[in-house]
C-alpha cells in the first residue's frame, strides 16, 4: 500500500468515531507515519507536487498526528526527540522556554543522525552568547575525544540562538 493510500486511510478511520480501524500496522509502519505527518507539517511534502500527499491544513495534521498517538499508539517523531533531549537540554538551559526546547530537541535529533556513526556522546547545549558558547559547554567540548560536532541554532520563532554539540567516532 502507498504512503498515500495509508495517510488517506488513516484519516478516514480516525474521522469516523464509529467505524471500522485500519487494518494492523507494523511498528515501522506506524513510525513512518508518524514521520510522514511531522514532514508535512514542517513544508518538507507540499501536496499537489507530486508528493501524492493530501492536501492537509496544519490543523489537520496536528489532529491526526494525536489521533495517531491515541489510536495507534505510535508517537509523532518531535515527540521521541523531546522524551530523548528534554532532560538534557533543561540541564544545559535550565531556564529554556517551551518553543525553543521543542526546537532544539529536533535540532538536537536531526543533528546526531545527520553524524551516522556508531558511538556519539558527550551531548551539550548552550545559548549563543555573541557567536560563542558558554564557558561550561566549553568544558563539556574539551572533555570529549574523536570528533567534535558543534552547531548553531537560531529559532525564528522566538529568535534565541543556541549552540548543541557531540562528540563522535570513537
Amino acid at each position: 500500500m502507498t504512503l498515500s493510500k495509508k495517510l488517506l486511510e488513516l484519516e478516514s478511520a480516525l474521522s469516523v468515531s464509529a467505524g471500522p480501524m485500519p487494518p494492523p500496522w507494523s511498528d515501522a509502519e506506524r513510525a513512518e507515519l508518524a514521520k510522514v505527518l511531522g514532514d508535512i507539517k514542517s513544508g518538507k511534502y507540499v501536496a499537489g507536487t507530486g508528493d501524492n500527499i493530501p492536501p492537509w491544513p496544519p490543523e489537520k495534521i496536528e489532529e491526526l498526528e494525536a489521533k495517531l498517538d491515541t489510536h495507534f499508539g505510535a508517537k509523532p517523531a518531535n515527540h521521541f526527540n523531546q522524551d530523548i533531549y528534554s532532560d538534557k537540554i533543561k540541564y544545559w538551559i535550565p531556564d529554556i522556554g517551551e518553543y525553543d526546547l521543542k526546537f532544539l530537541c529536533n535540532k538536537a535529533a536531526n543533528q546526531y543522525k545527520a553524524l551516522d556513526d556508531g558511538c556519539v556522546d558527550n551531548f551539550r547545549a548552550s545559548r549563543n552568547h555573541f557567536f560563542k558558547w558558554s564557558g561550561r559547554y566549553q568544558l563539556a567540548r574539551s572533555k570529549g575525544c574523536c570528533g567534535f560536532s558543534d552547531e548553531r541554532y537560531w529559532n525564528p520563532k522566538t529568535h534565541n540562538e543556541f549552540w548543541i554539540g557531540f562528540n563522535y567516532g570513537h
